[in-house]
């Protein structure tokens, strides 16, 4: 699972380059019976301190590699909104 976040920036959507790691690997499941088609759910949680986080908009661009490295479509989240709280 490739990612890429972008976020909200004097209007236009550009890409967030302070991230360490921009992957996560995906269990690996095997096919049972005679049709080795495999269909996952996938959920992954991202988590944005958006005390320290200096914006309020963003949007996830992401992807997998199937086993034989063929690349996914690409997709997009909907809009994020973040709200900030005065504490």
């Amino acid at each position: 699972f490739y990612y890429s976040v972008y976020v909200l920036n004097e209007g236009s959507f550009v890409e967030y380059q302070d991230i360490i790691a921009n992957y996560f690997d995906l269990p690996f499941i095997e096919p049972q019976g005679q049709n080795k088609t495999l269909v996952a759910d996938v959920s992954i949680e991202f988590q944005f301190y958006t005390q320290v986080f200096e914006y309020d908009t963003l949007l996830i661009e992401f992807y997998i590699y199937d086993r034989k490295l063929h690349k996914s479509n690409i997709e997009l989240t909907d809009t994020i909104f973040f709200e900030h709280l005065d504490i």
